[in-house]
Formats: structure tokens, sequence, C-alpha cells
């Protein structure tokens, strides 16, 4: 019964691959819960953006990153270590003429991860960044801050909007 009621993978792990995403070439997490059976979020290009509450350190409602996302724009995520990513997303916007928002999550920035989750959902350190689609699809993900970030990913969404070749 649990595979006919209760089967939040078959629903929530889906992946797909197109040329409106980039992948980054790391294996999905295996773990040792059935796919079809248990959702498993991640931010492996192709995926669902997965839900985790945010807050600020002033009193006011918890938002989940899926509210924070989507609303007919290009989001970037990152934490403490990311603030190059906003410069860069500024630049990149001008650049494209694409809305491109950044949420910061850490402390004393645009969020805080309420209960630790974004950290350990997003797969990439500090400095790195999960971009998301308009769709709430996960398009393209940076371990780490590269070298030019601004460089990095005005490449990335030229790719993503299909202005250069792979």
């Amino acid at each position: 019964m649990r595979y006919e009621y209760h089967a939040h993978g078959v629903e929530l792990n889906r992946e797909y691959v197109s040329g409106a995403l980039i992948d980054d070439g790391r294996p999905r997490l295996s773990g040792d819960r059935d796919r079809e059976l248990y959702y498993q979020p991640t931010t492996r290009p192709g995926s669902s953006l997965p839900h985790a509450w945010l807050g600020s350190r002033m009193p006011s409602p918890r938002i989940s990153t899926l509210d924070v996302a989507g609303k007919c724009r290009f989001m970037l995520f990152s934490g403490p270590g990311g603030q190059a990513w906003r410069s860069a997303a500024v630049a990149v916007a001008e650049a494209t003429g694409i809305e491109l928002g950044v949420a910061l999550i850490g402390p004393y920035l645009d969020y805080e991860d309420l209960y630790g989750t974004w950290h350990e959902l997003s797969e990439v350190q500090e400095d790195g960044c999960v971009l998301v689609r308009p769709d709430l699809h996960v398009a393209w993900r940076s371990l780490t801050l590269p070298s030019d970030p601004t460089a990095t990913l005005t490449r990335v969404m030229q790719r993503l909007l299909g202005l250069i070749e792979a």
C-alpha cells in the first residue's frame, strides 16, 4: 500500500536533461532509501528546487526557498562567502537584460537558514551558488566561488538563454 498511496519519491524525485540547464558532472547522491518511495531533495541541475525554511534576525514570518525563487526571474542562492555573486549578478543582468535576483543565506545576510536545512541541501560550499530558473528548477550550481564570478555567470546565463553553444 505504501507504493500506491505514500510514494512521494515518484512525484518529487523527478529530474530531466535539457539545454536549459548545465550539468555539473557530479553524480547524484545515492541514498540507501528507495527513490520511488522517499523524496531525496537535491540541487543537482535538472531537479526541482528543494524547500528549506528561511527567516531573518528580526521577528518575521518564515519564508520558503520556494517563495524566494521563481516570480518570473532567475534566482541565485549563495551562502556567507558568496558576496561576490551579488555584484556578478548585477553585471550579468545589465548585460543580458534578464532579471537575476540574489539571495544570500547566512547570519546578518538577506536570509538566515533557520534550521540548517539549506546548507545541507544546497550541496555547495558557503561561497558557491545555486542558480534557479523561473520555473523553480535548478539550472546550474557552482561548488565554490570561481576566480572571476562575473565572467563565469555571464557564460552560464548566455548558455542557458541559448546565446552561445555548449
